[in-house]
C-alpha cells in the first residue's frame, strides 16, 4: 500500500515535470490536486509504518529518493515562475512605452537636451 502510494506520487511528479518541460501548463492544476492527494495519503500511511522498524527503514530510504525528486520538481517550478515573471515584466514595459509620448522621459545618456 505504501509502495503504491509512493509510486503514484512519483508518477505524478514525473508527469508534471515532463509537462512543464514541454510547456504544457494546462495540466498543472490537475497535477497539483494529484500531488496534494498523494501527500495526504502518504502522511496517513506514514503513521502506520512507524511501528515496524524494517518497514520504517525501507520507508526512509524511499522518502530520501522522493526528496531528491521533489527538489528537482521544485527547481523546475521555480524556473517556470521566474520565466513567467520575466515575461510579465517585459510585457508591462512594452505597454508603458507604447502608451508614453516621451514627455516625461529622462534624456538618454550623452545626449544634451535642446535649448532655445
Amino acid at each position: 500500500m505504501l509502495t503504491a502510494c509512493l509510486d503514484r506520487l512519483e508518477e505524478t511528479i514525473d508527469a508534471e515535470m515532463k509537462a512543464i518541460q514541454a510547456r504544457d501548463l494546462t495540466v498543472l492544476p490537475e497535477m497539483t490536486r494529484r500531488k496534494s492527494q498523494s501527500l495526504l495519503e502518504l502522511t496517513r500511511l506514514h503513521r502506520s509504518v512507524l511501528s515496524d522498524h524494517e518497514k520504517h527503514r525501507a520507508f526512509s530510504e524511499r522518502m530520501s529518493r522522493m526528496k531528491v525528486k521533489m527538489d528537482e520538481n521544485l527547481a523546475l517550478l521555480a524556473l517556470q515562475v521566474r520565466a513567467t515573471q520575466e515575461i510579465s515584466s517585459i510585457i508591462n514595459q512594452a505597454i508603458v512605452q507604447s502608451q508614453s509620448d516621451g514627455t516625461y522621459e529622462a534624456p538618454a545618456m550623452g545626449v544634451r537636451a535642446a535649448t532655445r
